[in-house]
């Protein structure tokens, strides 16, 4: 036996697995081989040393999985943390908490626009009686006065950057028509007057302003004493007012809407 092969048995002649015969063998090469014999004695103590090295039992888990390897059903599935097994149990409240908290929340906005939209129609609404308010005070406020539409449509021709309308209605009497200006816009304003009563047509463009899109006009809250009418027509917006009651008034902004 050379040294080589006399080395790659030590391990199992310290440990007492070789056969009779190959362990006499063995044991005759150590009995002139000094470095082999250091090498026994190194697995003697190696082994020693191990054998003293205090023992601790598997984990529980871990002796149930080679149980379960050992017996063929494969490792039994590894329980979740406890932090995750929380988190599981948290995971339905806490979406029925975020999805309740998200229709609140859109209820709230949608609420929110709704309202931002009533307030900018208010301010149009007030903007309309203000101009109604400038015809009536102005010391001249209008700047064509005919009795006529032929005469009055005319003149807005190059004055303002669309074709307004000059209806008629019954009980209506045309007094004249003037540029004017509705929020940050050119208007035509036409003036008439109905009984004792003056009334204003402002007409517009309403691209960009939240103005009623119904084509039939519709009554909007009174502002001062003066009862408004709006209604949209194409791109053109309308807004009637008087001091005429709601009724009368409404009478003749549904015989102009059903002219234009």
């Amino acid at each position: 036996m050379n040294g080589h092969a006399g080395r790659d048995s030590l391990r199992d002649l310290s440990r007492g697995r070789l056969p009779p015969a190959l362990e006499a063998e063995v044991r005759t090469h150590l009995a002139g081989c000094e470095g082999c014999a250091a090498a026994v004695e190194n697995e003697r103590a190696l082994d020693d040393a191990l054998a003293r090295r205090p023992r601790r039992p598997a984990p529980a888990e871990l002796r149930a999985r080679l149980a379960a390897m050992a017996a063929g059903a494969g490792p039994p599935r590894p329980r979740a943390p406890a932090a995750r097994r929380w988190a599981t149990r948290l995971a339905a409240p806490v979406a029925a908490a975020l999805a309740a908290g998200l229709l609140v929340f859109a209820g709230l906005r949608t609420h929110q626009d709704r309202r931002g939209l009533d307030e900018a129609r208010a301010r149009l609404r007030v903007e309309a009686v203000n101009d109604h308010l400038r015809v009536l005070k102005s010391e001249r406020p209008l700047e064509v006065q005919a009795g006529g539409a032929h005469q009055v449509k005319p003149w807005f021709e190059g004055r303002v950057d669309f074709a307004p309308d000059v209806p008629d209605a019954p009980g209506l009497v045309l007094r004249g028509g003037a540029v004017g200006w509705f929020h940050d816009r050119d208007a035509a304003v036409i003036a008439y007057t109905l009984r004792l009563h003056k009334v204003t047509l402002l007409e517009f463009r309403c691209a960009g302003l939240p103005w009623p899109a119904a084509d039939a006009p519709k009554q909007q809250p009174p502002h001062r004493g003066y009862n408004v009418f709006a209604w949209k027509k194409g791109e053109l917006g309308y807004a009637l007012v008087s001091d005429a009651s709601a009724a009368d008034l409404g009478a003749v902004a549904k015989a102009i809407a059903g002219t234009l």
